[in-house]
């Protein structure tokens, strides 16, 4: 550190532990003059720095808790909405929605697969504020062949390099541009009907929780996306 640069003389550094973990730094510095610390000086800032963690440890626990309600929430919703879907198109729109809402992305689509066929249906197609067409294609190497093939979500730091050699990306509109991609399948049982994936701008966008939360969705969504299906 160049501590000139911030015009410190002395500088005091505390970690903020939580148990063994450190999830912060505190820094105290002195402008006017070089000076030592005192033993009494930080045995104070350590007694502070430890109480500073305690409320930062217990602020981030009660967003966990309070985003995990309101995930619980958005998923009871989906779960509603979508049981009284009639059409594939007013199915898909629902889809679209809530995942966006909870998972805001740049992309988003919803595709149904067809095994006996081995084709994919891409219903549902949205990049930063429209619509684009709907279209049909015969399964090809893809990171939606993937999924389909390992019927398990996929996650992706930076598409661009950090994908699945077999299954290399192929782009629709502006989608070359977007660097984060997470994916998961729709599955009944062993078989996947379809596919919901989103796309960020940024590297390193989602998390496993963020994974797992799009996975929870797919699965929440699977018995009325079967349903609607046989129906059309």
């Amino acid at each position: 550190m160049n501590m000139d640069s911030f015009f410190w003389k002395s500088v005091l550094m505390l970690p903020l532990l939580a148990g063994s973990e450190v999830i912060g730094v505190v820094e105290l510095a002195e402008q006017r003059a070089r000076r030592e610390f005192s033993p009494a000086e930080i045995r104070l800032a350590e007694s502070l720095s430890h109480q500073a963690a305690g409320a930062l440890q217990h602020a981030r626990l009660f967003d966990k808790v309070n985003r995990r309600v309101q995930e619980l929430a958005a998923l009871n919703r989906i779960a509603y909405r979508v049981s009284g879907a009639l059409s594939l198109d007013e199915l898909s729109a629902i889809i679209q929605e809530e995942t966006l809402t909870l998972l805001p992305s740049e992309i988003f689509f919803f595709a149904l697969y067809d095994a006996a066929r081995n084709r994919v249906s891409y219903r549902r197609i949205w990049e930063g504020g429209a619509q684009l067409a709907p279209f049909e294609w015969d399964l090809q190497p893809s990171l939606t062949r993937h999924i389909i093939q390992t019927k398990r979500a996929l996650r992706l730091d930076d598409q661009a390099v950090d994908f699945p050699p077999e299954n290399a990306p192929q782009y629709y509109g502006g989608g070359s541009a977007h660097r984060s991609w997470l994916g998961a399948p729709i599955r009944m049982g062993e078989r996947v009907i379809g596919v919901i994936a989103i796309e960020n701008l940024l590297p390193r966008a989602y998390s496993q929780d963020e994974e797992q939360l799009l996975q929870t969705i797919a699965d929440q969504i699977a018995v009325a996306v079967e349903r609607v299906r046989e129906t059309e």
